[in-house]
């Protein structure tokens, strides 16, 4: 029953900061000029509205999309308003703005198939202006550390992740597998937490921080000398980019992912980046233990994916992208720019 009411609660709450939100934008409309609209989201309640306002003032609009509809989690799932509010957002409004950005290929062609053709790839971006030191502590420690940051859930791949660090710490006793996330917050991530904290083979290769601010991730970030990304291999994951990616790539240190998805793209494997392909657990581990034996060769994979990422995930110059999208379908120029960004 608690349970209820606070779901009632936070809904009515929700809906009410759209209707707050709606005024704000037309009374930003009236007082001011704008040539763009961009929307980030999928409910119809919000954006609906703000597109009817900017077509009454003559603005362009774009909508950004970064998932499917399958990727809605809570509230009940198709039992909750939320989830339908998704759904007929999903479907009407790409076909309604005048442009689509989209965080993959794989999203692009999904709206492709549908008719759509004023569309922009534009994957997850960072700030690559001021980035930390590039530090290994060779010798100074008996831990080699691999960081992951996940939920723990099974889009994370979850499987891979345990079998990947029993078979490690089975032939390489001496690393430490750092796990940092949200993962106390779902009943299925507790469950891998606790089977990875209690279990004979994996127990004392895990340490778990749990949900940590961005202070702490930073720190955690300093003593990590590899970092390891697992994701399922299916349809929504094709679609979908993982952001914690290019945070990784922005500390000038390897990178070992699932070859899932755009990553491979952008980075090249064994030059920028370490593609983990297929389930095989002892061949993927083989292959990380191996690359591990290569400390100079292993270290300046971290840094040339540091590099390539800062010429294609770097916020500027992916704007100014955009901005060129923008005015190639709007027919307006660069001097009389401006958005508003919602």
């Amino acid at each position: 029953m608690k349970v209820a009411v606070r779901s009632a609660v936070w809904l009515f709450i929700f809906y009410l900061t759209i209707v707050h939100t709606i005024v704000l934008v037309f009374r930003l409309f009236l007082r001011h000029r704008y040539v763009l609209l961009w929307g980030y989201g999928r409910h119809a309640s919000q954006l609906l509205p703000l597109y009817g306002i900017a077509k009454i003032f003559r603005v362009r609009t774009f909508l950004d999309i970064v998932e499917t509809i399958e990727q809605f989690h809570g509230f009940g799932g198709r039992l909750s308003p939320i989830y339908w509010d998704w759904k007929i957002g999903l479907s009407l409004l790409p076909r309604m703005f005048d442009g689509l950005t989209v965080i993959t290929h794989a999203l692009e062609g999904v709206y492709r198939k549908k008719g759509i053709r004023r569309i922009m790839v534009l994957p997850s971006l960072e700030d690559f202006q001021n980035l930390p030191d590039i530090s290994y502590a060779v010798g100074a420690k008996t831990k080699f550390n691999f960081v992951t940051m996940s939920s723990l859930i099974p889009r994370d791949n979850t499987e891979l992740l345990k079998k990947l660090i029993r078979e490690i710490g089975k032939r390489f006793p001496a690393v430490e597998f750092h796990l940092v996330g949200r993962y106390e917050r779902t009943s299925e991530g507790i469950k891998v937490a606790t089977e990875l904290a209690t279990s004979l083979e994996t127990g004392r290769f895990v340490v778990l921080h749990g949900d940590l601010d961005d202070k702490m991730v930073r720190e955690l970030f300093l003593i990590a000398d590899a970092f390891l990304l697992t994701r399922r291999s299916d349809y929504i994951e094709e679609c979908a980019f993982p952001t914690r990616l290019v945070e990784y790539l922005r500390q000038g240190k390897p990178v070992f992912a699932s070859d899932v998805g755009d990553i491979n793209k952008y980075l090249r494997d064994g030059e920028e980046i370490f593609l983990m392909r297929g389930e095989d657990s002892l061949t993927l581990a083989g292959e990380i233990l191996k690359v591990m034996e290569s400390p100079m060769f292993f270290q300046s994979v971290g840094e040339k994916g540091r590099m390539k990422a800062s010429m294609v995930f770097d916020r500027k110059l992916q704007a100014r992208r955009l901005m060129d999208f923008v005015f190639e379908i709007g027919n307006c120029s660069h001097d009389n720019f401006s958005s508003l960004t919602y």
